[in-house]
């Protein structure tokens, strides 16, 4: 039987998917502060929400200083400093690159910290699933895509140097997020998903809004946020950072920290419809092949 973590996994891939795509239609025209403000805003409001319809709201009383403070400071990793720099890479390499070389490391850091400091088991089976998967993943969004000449209008030419300090800005945001998965997994394990999304959204949320109230140059201070960007962005929170990182604390939960991420890291299988629809990004034949991989992937994960 499959695990219901498996599906939460990928619901949460696909809600990131979502939300990725909705930011990268707002990287060129706003700074990175500003939307992770108001996307990690609208996220700490459904989860706050989704926890007093729930009447969960005594767990968070209930939780001692010392894990509350602890799934702040994670939250801060991968929320804050994480997604932050995600959002800065989307703009200097693409999003394509970006989510696939984020996810890359995410998944392999997160695998290696949750052998590390958790204990996971490493089988055969979870080995041949994990690289079949990221195959997948280099195939559909690298390898997947179109190529572009320099006189195509839809590409941005830039420097070598701006790719690597992209590049290097991407690995340090997997590394982030892996760190923070692993962190949040040790301390939740006794508390309720829906209490340790509450904590971490609203912690992240408020420190990225207190930068950007701070920093003169923001969109968000000069008020250049357009009803438009905001409703992407607010779409952007609740369905990617909201319910996405709902579902993917369920995920950690139930399957841990290595595997969730693994599944999780399938995003880029999601993300290049959506691009297809909302970026007009053409799908070619390597999509095809690297959707049968990632399928081969999930099955040996789940057995």
């Amino acid at each position: 039987m499959i695990e219901p973590g498996i599906f939460a996994a990928l619901g949460a891939a696909a809600a990131w998917a979502t939300s990725s795509t909705l930011m990268a239609t707002q990287s060129a025209r706003m700074d990175s502060g500003s939307i992770s403000a108001i996307r990690l805003t609208f996220a700490a409001i459904f989860f706050m929400t989704v926890l007093f319809a729930a009447g969960q709201q005594g767990e968070i009383r209930d939780m001692g200083w010392n894990h509350g403070a602890q799934l702040i400071l994670s939250a801060l990793l991968g929320l804050a400093v994480g997604d932050t720099l995600y959002v800065v890479a989307i703009g200097m390499v693409g999003m394509a690159r970006a989510f696939t070389i984020a996810l890359g490391t995410f998944t392999v850091l997160a695998y290696a910290f949750s052998i590390v400091f958790l204990g996971d088991a490493v089988t055969i089976a979870v080995i041949v699933g994990s690289v079949l998967v990221l195959t997948a993943i280099y195939l559909v969004a690298l390898r997947g895509r179109p190529k572009a000449s320099a006189d195509d209008p839809n590409v941005v030419m830039v420097s070598p140097r701006r790719v690597f300090l992209g590049l290097a800005i991407v690995l340090i945001a997997g590394a982030c997020w892996a760190g923070a998965a692993v962190w949040t997994r040790a301390v939740a394990l006794d508390y309720g998903t829906l209490a340790v999304g509450s904590i971490r959204l609203p912690a992240a949320a408020f420190l990225v809004s207190m930068y950007v109230a701070i920093n003169g140059a923001s969109a968000v201070r000069q008020r250049q946020v357009s009803r438009r960007s905001a409703m992407l962005l607010a779409i952007a929170g609740i369905a990617g950072t909201g319910l996405g990182g709902l579902l993917y604390l369920v995920a950690l939960k139930d399957i841990g920290a290595g595997r969730a991420a693994v599944l999780a890291s399938m995003s880029p299988l999601f993300a290049l419809p959506l691009g297809a629809l909302i970026l007009k990004e053409r799908i070619t034949l390597w999509v095809a092949v690297g959707t049968v991989l990632a399928v081969c992937g999930i099955v040996l994960l789940s057995v």
